[in-house]
């Protein structure tokens, strides 16, 4: 029951009911028909109902329900309490117009529905097109996808379900809330379609990551005889780019706008630019943009993050400096694109310059700009800025927090990761995969081996899956500390099947505990599952180094259980410094028919440590 005063309550009589009639003022069955009535009109008029007639509050009828209703309870009452009824509303408009405020229209009802849903079943409320409309957008803006999946079955009941626009927004809808399959249900149930069907469905696979689908009703639309626009374009671009590290669609993409017109709309060639960046091909993309007539920021923050994303720092910051020259004034995603190009050179004191120029533009330290702000000091050495930038940041997000951790385990900061992490989960933080994997690195680093394995155990509390990288984290930890059998328990009791990752974990621990047999056997799950990565056959090398017939005789057994045969030749530990390393690789090639990748490293590693160890 509303318990919030209304204008009803306090006297007026403006579309509603006089105050004499208040619920405590009766009594009988006509007290509890007018109670609910009451409660009614109190839910129609809240938030100062009547004082709005703006775009954003929707008009609806009020007065058949209660009218039927009062005629029931009127029944059982005295024509006294009748007669002072009708003399308080016979003046009042019946088709009276009230108003739901904007903010109220995914209100609940009791029932656990749509309270405007419910009204309208009722007969308290005659809808009209655009409240579903409005109803179906609120539900996509705010993500609501029980109610917004309410809206449409109600939807599809009313005499407005053939209307094409409001299929599109329902399409839409669906698409905010990741829910492509039911997108494309609504886009096949459509009795007809247009333009706008079409681009809404292939903007929703390509936001959802869904790129070939996207660009398959792209092929379907046109062999439909349906001419593109530029939003259809900027779906299929995206989608052009992104699956796929070959440019060949996006050309042909290319070409299609070209055909159509399209080469010298802003918002058509910054997708372009982006496409071609996101591929790798800088040069067409350098190509699009300077061809471009009118560029805007868009244009120039779809360049500038493509050489971002390839590490390419001084192109990155040149192109800055160009667009501040050309009168355009940089963006949070500008800046965001600076920042990450700085933190992959590890250029800390163009990061600082430019955080600077950020502070001057006046522009406001969002999330996500103080998530790449925080990463490029992290990664350029500065944890003392990195964790100021933390400390001033106004609203945090989850990503927020995986940035400080991991810049706190990538620092060796294991207790102030572990507290830092303690902290998150007091404010209501849901940690992820990643919170955990810079948690449990933070504790390998540190030594922390009961802490670790603690927080490794509460992954299942927070219904967290294990992944591969947990696991390496894992038997990296118990290898730290001296713990190799029980590295190698752990490793035959996971759930998943071992990856060459695991066993390198545990090769390393091996060869810094001098565990040579454990280290052979880890080094033979490597070459089964990783033959080409020459690291397990170094690390071995360096072991083994004080015993080279030990050496030669383990490394040859590995080669005839991977299939490989030759003549053997052995090479003296106390071969000069001046001698020829040709000469030794030589002789390798006589050895083996077969070309083994690794066998460079292995002798020139061989060679350079037994010069070291004469010294």
């Amino acid at each position: 029951m509303i318990t919030r005063r209304c204008m009803h309550c306090t006297g007026s009589t403006r579309g509603g009911l006089p105050t004499k009639f208040h619920p405590s003022q009766t009594s009988g069955a006509f007290q509890i028909g007018f109670q609910e009535v009451y409660d009614e009109a109190c839910i129609l008029s809240i938030a100062n109902s009547y004082i709005s007639s703006s775009a954003s509050s929707i008009p609806i009828k009020i007065g058949t329900l209660p009218v039927r209703f009062l005629a029931t309870a009127f029944a059982e009452t005295s024509s006294s309490e009748e007669s002072q009824f009708r003399s308080g509303v016979e003046d009042d408009d019946p088709t009276s117009i009230g108003v739901i405020q904007d903010k109220d229209l995914l209100r609940k009802a009791s029932n656990g529905g749509l309270l405007v849903l419910d009204l309208i079943d009722r007969g308290a409320m005659e809808p009209d097109a655009r409240l579903y409309q409005t109803l179906i957008k609120k539900c996509a803006d705010h993500r609501r996808l029980k109610e917004g999946r309410a809206v449409h079955e109600h939807f599809l009941r009313s005499r407005f379900c053939h209307y094409v626009v409001h299929n599109n927004i329902l399409i839409n809808m669906y698409s905010k809330c990741q829910c492509v399959e039911e997108a494309q249900k609504v886009f096949d149930e459509m009795p007809e379609r247009d333009m706008v069907s079409w681009a809404s469905l292939i903007t929703g696979y390509s936001q959802n990551e869904r790129f070939f689908q996207a660009l398959a009703m792209f092929r379907e639309m046109m062999r439909a005889g349906f001419v593109p626009n530029h939003f259809t374009f900027g779906g299929v671009l995206k989608s052009a780019g992104s699956g796929t590290t070959d440019a060949m669609m996006g050309r042909q993409t290319h070409a299609v706008c070209l055909k159509q017109g399209f080469e010298e709309s802003v918002y058509v060639g910054s997708a372009l630019i982006d496409m071609y960046a996101s591929c790798g091909e800088m040069n067409e993309a350098m190509s699009v943009f300077l061809g471009m007539k009118m560029k805007n920021e868009v244009s120039w923050n779809a360049l500038i993050s493509g050489h971002a994303r390839k590490g390419e720092g001084e192109n990155t910051l040149n192109l800055f400096l160009d667009m501040k020259r050309s009168g355009l004034d940089p963006t949070h995603y500008t800046f965001s694109s600076l920042f990450s190009a700085c933190a992959s050179i590890g250029a800390l004191e163009q990061g600082k310059c430019v955080h600077g120029h950020m502070i001057k533009s006046g522009l406001q330290l969002v999330a996500f700009l103080a998530n790449t702000l925080l990463n490029m000091y992290a990664k350029s050495g500065s944890i003392g800025d990195a964790k100021r930038v933390f400390s001033q940041m106004v609203k945090r997000n989850i990503v927020s927090w995986n940035s400080m951790l991991t810049a706190s385990a990538q620092h060796g900061l294991g207790k102030e990761t572990i507290e830092l992490f303690e902290e998150m989960l007091r404010e209501g933080y849901q940690p992820n995969d990643v919170t955990f994997l810079s948690v449990l690195t933070a504790c390998s680093r540190s030594g922390l081996l009961d802490k670790g394995m603690h927080y490794f155990e509460l992954m299942n509390k927070f219904k967290v899956k294990h992944e591969i990288l947990h696991f390496v984290t894992i038997v990296d930890l118990l290898g730290r500390a001296g713990q190799l059998d029980r590295a190698r328990t752990f490793i035959n009791d996971m759930p998943v099947e071992p990856t060459a990752e695991i066993w390198k974990a545990l090769l390393g621990a091996c060869m810094k505990h001098k565990n040579t047999d454990l280290g052979v056997y880890a080094a033979e799950r490597v070459f089964e599952l990783d033959p080409y990565d020459s690291g397990p056959h170094v690390l071995i090398l360096g072991a083994l180094l004080g015993n080279e017939l030990t050496f030669f005789w383990r490394m040859s057994m590995m080669l005839e259980k991977k299939g490989w045969s030759g003549d053997g030749h052995y090479f003296n530990l106390l071969l000069k410094a001046e001698q020829s390393l040709d000469r030794v690789l030589i002789q390798v090639g006589r050895m083996f028919r077969r070309k083994i990748p690794w066998i460079n490293t292995i002798i020139y590693h061989y060679y350079t440590l037994t010069i070291l160890k004469k010294v």
